[in-house]
């Protein structure tokens, strides 16, 4: 699922990971590009896909990106202040969950609506696709020591942090590091809950009346939480919590340099947005 990180990349995650504006025009190809990778459409079908494709994009454009435009005007009128706190960072965090949720649900009534016209074989080919891609990620991290997966997360953090702030400094670092040995979050657990949503989705593939598929998909994909584990829901809160303190820490110990770098990232983001919002029109 977005999966998603939220460091300071927070202006990033806006756009679900379009960094430019020749990226987000081209989503549609992108999409098909990707989505062959793990199940091979009909020449009907690619039409249909493209058609609802093309319908969620116009809404993203119309509907969506004004509300990223509000959100980082916000950001970025905050900024000029000395300090943003946790609990600012923290309305930031569930400003995006809310963003991500409304992108889930509309593209999972589309596609839960096309469901009813795969083949048993293409349902077959794209569990069988999908359980690949899992096995393929989760035996790149079986061959790595605890250590090694949480310096490999720290690394990725970083990396985030750098391309928002130009830099990362040894204080900053700490606090990262800090960060990811409080947090519970790790790709082995995320891999774990993936593979209990793709069994619940294989099931209801199965079982459900094919008058009932799309209602019965929708349902399930619009709340995967299900298939998370009690205590990986109860640490979502905590998790958040942790993520809004460690981006009020590293923000307070931005240098000038830094939080001159981070706000021209938060004004072209912007300038980004707003030049997608005028080619919809």
């Amino acid at each position: 699922m977005l999966k998603k990180t939220a460091l300071m990349v927070i202006v990033t995650l806006l756009l679900s990971g379009c960094s430019s504006k020749l990226a987000y025009n081209n989503l549609d190809w992108l999409a098909s590009w990707y989505l062959d990778d793990f199940i091979e459409l009909t020449d009907q079908q690619e039409k249909e896909f493209e058609k609802r494709l093309s319908a969620i994009l116009v809404w993203h454009r119309e509907d969506e990106l004004p509300q990223y435009r509000e959100q980082l005007l916000q950001l970025q009128q905050q900024l000029q202040t000395p300090q943003i706190s946790a609990l600012q960072w923290s309305q930031h965090i569930q400003k995006i969950s809310a963003h991500w949720l409304r992108i889930r649900n509309k593209a999972s009534l589309e596609m839960a609506i096309m469901a009813p016209e795969l083949s048993n074989e293409q349902v077959s080919d794209f569990f069988a696709a999908l359980k690949e891609h899992n096995q393929e990620k989760r035996e790149e991290f079986d061959e790595l020591s605890a250590q090694e997966i949480q310096d490999k997360r720290i690394d990725n953090i970083v990396e985030k942090f750098e391309e928002q702030l130009g830099s990362v400094n040894p204080a900053q670092l700490g606090v990262i590091e800090e960060y990811v040995a409080r947090s519970n979050r790790t790709p082995l657990v995320y891999l774990a809950y993936s593979d209990r949503f793709q069994l619940g989705l294989k099931k209801t593939f199965i079982e459900a009346h094919k008058s009932q598929l799309s209602s019965q998909l929708y349902e399930l994909l619009s709340h995967p939480e299900q298939f998370k584990l009690a205590k990986t829901l109860q640490g979502d809160s905590i998790e958040k919590s942790l993520v809004a303190n460690m981006l009020q820490q590293v923000h307070a110990s931005a240098n000038e340099g830094q939080l001159n770098h981070f706000k021209e990232e938060v004004s072209e983001l912007i300038e980004l947005i707003e030049a997608l919002m005028v080619a919809s029109t």
